[in-house]
């Protein structure tokens, strides 16, 4: 059953334990999991699969079949997980933005054409959820990123040596500098490598405006960093 409000569409903890074992598991954990076998098995036999499975789901769902829902959410749910982590580091927004791109896929299933896969498309409203809320919190100022930072991005090898979760924190703070149409436009074509083309579509810009967007952004990227090593503060966010 779908719900609103703040409440979570889908628990985010994994059941099980060490004992646990196949003997443990509930009847529809273990169909579950043999299905997501099978559905591996025929994804690389079929490369259309995905999309056919994806539309029977919703076409079930629009008739009625609530339960249906739930296994879409299951299916894609680490997905759009992963794709909000870039929008929010903080568990309780995070868990609020993924439970909102759920919601309102739920409410637009019916815009679903299946021209591509239903992953592309929970993508392009997870995106624009996760920038609706860098809109709205626009006007706070982030910390500016010490130079330190900047010099540990900008070296390959010392980069590499790094663990790749603090890889990724430090570039969130980075773009955390920017405004929210250039934080985009850079998470979108560098951190998850969108072309243009599918940076257009998650976005909702024209291909034209990407790229304009990207070169924007990539100057306004190289100010942050000429004032940070001048030892200025950047204000203009606007």
């Amino acid at each position: 059953m779908i719900k609103t409000g703040t409440s979570q569409l889908v628990s985010f903890s994994v059941p099980g334990g060490a004992d646990g074992g196949f003997a443990k598991f509930p009847a529809e954990m273990l169909s579950d999991f043999c299905d997501s076998i099978m559905v591996n098995i025929r994804e690389k036999e079929d490369p259309d699969f995905q999309i056919v499975r994806d539309k029977a789901d919703v076409d079930a769902v629009l008739a009625g079949e609530g339960g249906r829902y739930e296994k879409i959410i299951k299916r894609y749910q680490n997905y759009i997980s992963k794709i909000l982590w870039r929008f929010s580091r903080d568990r309780q927004v995070h868990e609020e933005l993924v439970h909102d791109t759920f919601v309102e896929a739920y409410m637009s299933l019916g815009g679903y054409k299946a021209q591509s896969p239903l992953s592309n498309w929970l993508a392009t409203i997870a995106t624009r959820q996760g920038y609706k809320h860098w809109r709205e919190q626009s006007s706070q100022m982030a910390k500016p990123l010490p130079v330190e930072e900047w010099d540990l991005l900008a070296d390959t090898s010392a980069a590499e040596s790094l663990e790749p979760e603090t890889v990724s924190e430090v570039l969130f703070r980075l773009l955390e500098q920017l405004p929210p149409r250039d934080r985009l436009v850079l998470t979108l074509r560098y951190i998850e490598g969108c072309s243009v083309e599918e940076a257009a579509l998650r976005s909702g810009w024209s291909r034209a405006m990407v790229k304009v967007q990207t070169w924007r952004a990539k100057n306004k990227l190289l100010q942050l960093y000429n004032e940070s090593i001048g030892g200025k503060d950047y204000e203009d966010r606007k």
